[in-house]
C-alpha cells in the first residue's frame, strides 16, 4: 500500500521517539530487556517505511525533482545500512558491552541525520501525492 508524504514524515516523528526511548532505556540499563524490546520494534516497523519510501515516494520524486537524484540515491543507500546495522546490534548476544552501548548510539544518529535529510532537504516543496 501507498504511503502519502504525510504519513511518512508521521512516521519520521514516530522513529524519533522510538530512537528516544531507546536511548532512554540504554542510559538505564544498557543489557535491560526494554533495549531488545525498542529494537525489535525497529526491526517491525523499518522494512514497510523503507519500501514505502524506496519504491513509492522517491520513484516519484524523481519525476518531480530530477535534480535530486544523487540525495535519493543517497538515502536509498543509507536505508540499507540503516536496516544492516539494525539486524546486527539486533542479533548481538548480551550482555551488551560498551562498544555496543556507543554504536547503538552511533546508528541512533545516523536515523535522525538521514531523516533530517529527508525531511528538510529531499521532501521540501514536494507534494507528489
Amino acid at each position: 500500500m501507498e504511503r502519502s508524504l504525510q504519513q511518512l514524515l508521521r512516521e519520521h516523528q514516530g522513529t524519533h521517539a522510538r530512537l528516544d526511548r531507546l536511548l532512554a532505556a540504554l542510559d538505564r540499563q544498557p543489557g535491560s530487556p526494554e533495549v531488545r524490546v525498542v529494537l525489535d520494534e525497529f526491526r517491525a516497523a523499518l522494512p514497510g517505511h523503507i519500501a514505502a519510501e524506496d519504491d513509492g515516494l522517491f520513484p516519484r520524486l524523481s519525476q518531480a525533482f530530477p535534480e535530486r537524484a544523487a540525495l535519493i540515491q543517497q538515502m536509498v543507500e543509507q536505508h540499507a545500512e540503516i536496516f544492516a546495522t539494525l539486524e546486527r546490534l539486533a542479533g548481538e548476544a548480551s550482555p551488551p558491552t560498551v562498544d555496543f552501548s556507543a554504536r547503538i548510539r552511533a546508528w541512533s544518529n545516523l536515523v535522525r541525520e538521514h531523516m533530517r535529510l529527508e525531511d528538510d532537504v529531499l521532501f521540501q516543496g514536494a507534494e507528489v501525492e
